[in-house]
């Protein structure tokens, strides 16, 4: 069962997607939906996936096609990953980059690994 709670930021403008449940393929067009409607109301999305109980890769690929509309719109989105105490680490560094238009100097996605990536 995929669940989400949106909690306004600390500042204007400001917006956090706590992602809860299981964020998978199955879910994916209510994850698609839920994150765009958010984004669509705020200027800087954070999107949590601490409490997700299972992430899979089309989780992953819809967060990069939200973080490339993001960049379009002048809009900025993170992730943020708050481990629960005792939950199985989770892997917390993505290396795909290949055909991201949202490199860092580095060359690597900054929705993954740059300051717009959030907490890694």
């Amino acid at each position: 069962m995929f669940s989400y709670e949106v909690v306004s930021g600390n500042g204007a403008g400001e917006v956090t997607v706590v992602i809860s449940g299981d964020a998978v393929f199955t879910h994916s067009e209510e994850i698609d939906r839920a994150l765009c409607d958010a984004l669509d109301t705020c200027d800087s999305l954070t999107v949590d996936v601490g409490a997700a109980k299972e992430l899979d890769l089309t989780f992953r690929v819809l967060l990069c096609s939200l973080h490339r509309r993001s960049e379009l719109i002048n809009k900025s989105v993170s992730v943020r990953d708050t481990r629960a105490p005792g939950r199985k680490e989770r892997q917390s560094r993505y290396a795909r980059v290949d055909g991201c238009l949202s490199k860092d100097a580095s060359g690597l996605c900054s929705l993954w690994h740059g300051s717009g990536g959030g907490k890694r």
